[in-house]
């Protein structure tokens, strides 16, 4: 089974937005990042290079890409052989302060018989805050760079995973400070980084950084962009058909989505703003609808048994940004991050005596969780989009979703309770859909990470159902 591999594509903005997809795709974005590496295909086995220049197997003359993007309205079945193609796509959405290095322990299983993407979104990950200068042209037929730059950004990562294991060996010898009182235990949710480079908040003289776009709403149009963006970039059959043929008829592709915490969110804000004609179905992971408290609801009023449990309100949504708003590498962000993984991980947050967690993999989540928190370039810009999301209600939206719906939630999360997270298929079914319910694990809010096995289960259970119809 090839390796996933990174590539770009430009938002509707300018945005370069970085995601790492199970298959090769065919044309990556003439603007790419040199140093994303992309995966061709000779045959049924998998080759990395560096650069933009096939191998062999894709034609990137005018005639060969019309070849390679040719469209049919033929059923998903026209692509023959075992194996992931691309008719068939399971989209991750990561959470706040996170990226696709989240699913590390669910990349393998689901990618087995199904093609796989999971994005950075905008402001964190390897996408960061970057746009294509104007004027500046970058000629992808070069192939990358010569390797001076790939060998500056290992050596920024390696900086970056210093830096938060000496913040952790403080905290740890007991040298942390308490902490401002009457600070807020933690703030939203972050989710992690594939990848173990750190995002870059300037790549080099191609590439401006920007700051605005920290909006739901505008990180729904980046999903809608990059979906736009997979339907065009598609090799014309599955890589694992020996027959790879470029004129075999491009099927429909049929995408489940999975939205973890504020990707819920961005699935959500995608529904009301183009429908959900795109997926053939959608798993929300321990989200609301709403984070903060309301004095509307279905039920009466949308109070704390509903609502996130701390960020909620205009006081706590302060508290969130102030501990947010550091520089990444700052102790101060290091503690929210900290925060940040004991309101998420369901062992650390309600500690239980059946927990067989060893001191050793607690340190290793740790670990993880905080360097991929600290990969995100501004903290600013993270507490402007907290703003954002904790007041965006969804709840509405919620009703014009059609297509079959999975809720996923922690019993012992630290974000939000059952009773607000199953408000979503409350809402589903008002619209008139019953294709709708929940799942309950036993574990916090990342539960993708702690229950990955059963995750992974039920996942592919879900789609194999909603692809069955």
């Amino acid at each position: 089974m090839p390796r996933p591999h990174y590539t770009t594509f430009s938002a509707s903005d300018g945005a370069l937005l970085t995601f790492i997809s199970s298959l090769p795709i065919t044309s990556p974005d003439p603007n790419f990042i040199p140093t994303s590496p992309i995966l061709t295909f000779s045959g049924p086995t998998g080759t990395k290079t560096s650069g933009a220049a096939p191998t062999g197997t894709v034609d990137n003359s005018a005639s060969g890409k019309a070849g390679n993007r040719a469209r049919s309205a033929s059923k998903a079945s026209v692509i023959a052989g075992e194996g992931p193609n691309y008719s068939r796509l399971i989209l991750l959405l990561h959470g706040f302060s996170g990226s696709s290095e989240y699913f590390d322990r669910n990349w393998e299983e689901l990618s087995k018989n199904h093609w796989v993407v999971a994005w950075d979104m905008r402001g964190h990950g390897r996408s960061g805050l970057r746009k294509r200068r104007p004027g500046v042209e970058y000629d992808a037929e070069e192939g990358g760079d010569d390797g001076e730059e790939e060998g500056d950004e290992e050596g920024d990562a390696e900086k970056a995973n210093e830096r938060e294991r000496d913040l952790n060996a403080e905290r740890n010898a007991g040298k942390r400070d308490e902490g401002t009182e009457g600070q807020p235990k933690t703030t939203k949710g972050s989710e992690g980084v594939k990848g173990g480079k750190t995002g870059r908040n300037n790549n080099d003289k191609r590439y401006d950084t920007y700051s605005g776009g920290y909006h739901v709403a505008r990180l729904a149009t980046d999903l809608h962009n990059l979906l736009s963006f997979l339907k065009t970039s598609r090799l014309s059959s599955s890589p694992y058909n020996p027959n790879n043929s470029i004129t075999s008829p491009q099927p429909p592709l049929e995408t489940v989505a999975i939205g973890c915490s504020i990707g819920a969110a961005i699935l959500q804000s995608y529904i009301e703003l183009f429908t959900d004609s795109a997926f053939s179905g959608l798993i929300f992971v321990d989200q609301a609808p709403l984070q903060d408290r309301s004095p509307f609801g279905l039920d009466g009023p949308w109070d704390a048994s509903k609502a996130h449990k701390g960020c909620y309100d205009e006081r706590t949504m302060l508290g969130a940004q102030a501990a947010w708003n550091h520089l990444p590498y700052s102790k101060e962000r290091h503690d929210t991050h900290l925060a940040l993984v004991d309101e998420c991980l369901g062992y650390r947050y309600r500690p239980l005596p059946t927990d067989r967690i060893t001191d050793e993999q607690k340190q290793q989540d740790e670990d993880f969780f905080t360097r991929i928190s600290a990969q995100c370039p501004s903290g600013e810009w993270l507490a402007k989009l907290i703003a954002d999301h904790t007041r965006y209600d969804h709840r509405e939206a919620c009703e014009g979703i059609k297509v079959p719906v999975l809720v996923m939630g922690g019993r012992r999360s630290g974000c939000f309770s059952l009773e607000g997270m199953e408000e979503v298929v409350k809402r589903v079914r008002k619209g008139g859909n019953k294709k709708a319910e929940v799942s309950w694990f036993e574990s916090g809010h990342w539960l993708f990470w702690e229950e990955a096995v059963r995750f992974n289960g039920e996942v592919l259970d879900f789609v194999r159902r909603c692809w069955s119809e």
